[in-house]
């Protein structure tokens, strides 16, 4: 099992989609609450698993829990943007010690 936390910058308030894709089971939370869970043990594609959150403006705390059966480790998070394929507008990255990007 594995942990890894981020944080999104939203510069307006409404929905917006984040998408996980993960080797094997995770679950993703958002402000310390669970949005969203795979208990199922799978083979790892960009996406796989999406969830539209209503976010305010600011920053917010984004946290994946992994749980990894055997092999390598791999997961990715995105914002996704309305078309569902591009990066979402107004929502950067912010790493742990380092300033938001924009």
């Amino acid at each position: 099992m594995g942990f890894a936390t981020t944080w999104i910058d939203v510069e307006r308030e409404g929905v917006h989609t984040l998408s996980v894709g993960a080797d094997d089971a995770f679950a993703l939370s958002v402000d310390g609450v669970e949005r969203l869970r795979r208990a199922t043990l799978s083979a790892y594609q960009d996406d796989s698993d999406r969830v539209a959150l209503n976010l305010t403006r600011g920053r917010h705390e984004v946290r994946v829990k992994v749980y990894q059966r055997s092999g390598a480790w791999r997961f990715r998070v995105r914002a996704l943007g309305e078309d569902g394929l591009s990066a979402a507008p107004g929502v950067t990255l912010a790493m742990p010690a380092l300033p938001a990007t924009s």
